[in-house]
């Protein structure tokens, strides 16, 4: 019998905390970005240049997001930015996502480690 795996993923555009849904208290996965934000980067470069690689690198961003989920049954996507949404578009178009239950949530911003305990059934702190 297949163990049913439950997973939640706080995230913005910087970083993902991969949550599983466990009574153990495992602490979070984190992947991060390679996506740099610093506008004054971008000003001293070819905009159209550093806007296809801010998208290569978010898609390859997803992308980690997307094969550290893939065992799952069920993802609660939440987090404070549309970085969700736009993860939940690709992972639509995914069909190895086709039987797995996926959640939005827009929530504020996770910053302190023994807030994952909510997330693991434990309750708030």
């Amino acid at each position: 019998m297949k163990n049913y795996k439950k997973i939640g993923v706080w995230m913005d555009y910087s970083q993902a905390h991969i949550i599983e849904f466990v009574a153990s208290g495992k602490m979070p996965e984190i992947i991060v970005s390679e996506v740099n934000t610093n506008i004054q980067k971008a000003l001293n470069h070819n905009k159209d240049f550093i806007l296809r690689q801010r998208l290569q690198k978010q898609h390859r961003y997803y992308k980690s997001i997307a094969s550290a989920i893939t065992e799952s049954d069920e993802v609660l996507l939440f987090g404070p930015t549309d970085a969700k949404k736009e993860l939940l578009g690709m992972l639509r178009k995914d069909h190895a996502f086709d039987e797995v239950t996926i959640e939005l949530y827009d929530s504020l911003k996770v910053i302190d480690p023994r807030d994952y305990n909510y997330f693991s059934g434990q309750g708030v702190k």
